[in-house]
């Protein structure tokens, strides 16, 4: 019986160690988070349909983004995330309001895997993008504008969304965020912060040799065999 236990045991451990796994966590800040973009609009808000990614300019050099202080206007960030904007001061703490428009904000993703979690908050709004067209989190799905957008910095952001799922991702890939920045108050005076807060979940798998399952499902059949036999002595 020991026998049979013992080898059973090994089996398993041999099989489930071919299933392993291992999970990446994403999330923004000023040393991963990239502002990749930025589409103006006159318009306060912007009117008109959402950008995609691939509306950008081609080529956009990115430029570093910031961390920025939600000091109890915003929510506070997700645990091992920041708060970021397109400048220092783009936040709740010294806001001086960016010019409005549409920003791009770019994550790329190191190891291959599965997306299986996204929580993203915005200041005003967002849309996710995977790579140029796969939509994420689609446009007005954190609400609307009217909560904290066109409103001096007094309230607690309540925006946030999720991506439910899986989602199939290579090393390489980007995420991109678009931001829109809406507001009463002209560029470049006070009152209207603008920045996006996220964390995520990468499952990658980690592959084991092919021969540690047919050997482990090889001692699992054994020990069936041991155990028949003590059972018909």
């Amino acid at each position: 019986m020991n026998l049979a236990r013992k080898l059973f045991a090994s089996g398993a451990v041999l099989i489930l160690g071919t299933a392993l796994a291992a999970a990446d966590t994403i999330a923004s800040s000023s040393s991963t988070t990239t502002l990749n973009g930025f589409i103006f609009s006159a318009v306060s808000p912007p009117a008109g349909p959402y950008p995609t990614p691939g509306s950008f300019p081609p080529a956009i050099p990115g430029s570093a983004t910031f961390n920025l202080n939600p000091i109890g206007v915003w929510d506070g960030p997700f645990a091992g995330s920041n708060w970021v904007g397109s400048t220092a001061t783009s936040g709740p703490q010294n806001t001086v309001n960016p010019q409005y428009g549409y920003y791009l904000y770019g994550f790329q993703i190191v190891n291959s895997g599965t997306l299986t979690s996204l929580q993203v908050m915005a200041d005003d709004t967002v849309s996710v993008f995977l790579g140029g067209s796969n939509n994420l989190i689609t446009p007005g799905s954190l609400g609307t504008n009217t909560h904290c957008a066109d409103n001096p910095p007094s309230c607690t952001l309540v925006k946030q969304g999720s991506f439910s799922g899986s989602q199939a991702v290579t090393a390489g890939q980007f995420l991109w965020f678009i931001v829109e920045q809406a507001g009463t108050g002209p560029p470049g005076g006070i009152g209207d912060p603008s920045g996006v807060d996220f964390v995520g979940t990468i499952v990658t798998p980690v592959p084991e040799p092919s021969s540690l399952l047919l050997l482990g499902t090889g001692l699992v059949g054994s020990a069936g065999m041991v155990l028949r036999r003590m059972r018909r002595s």
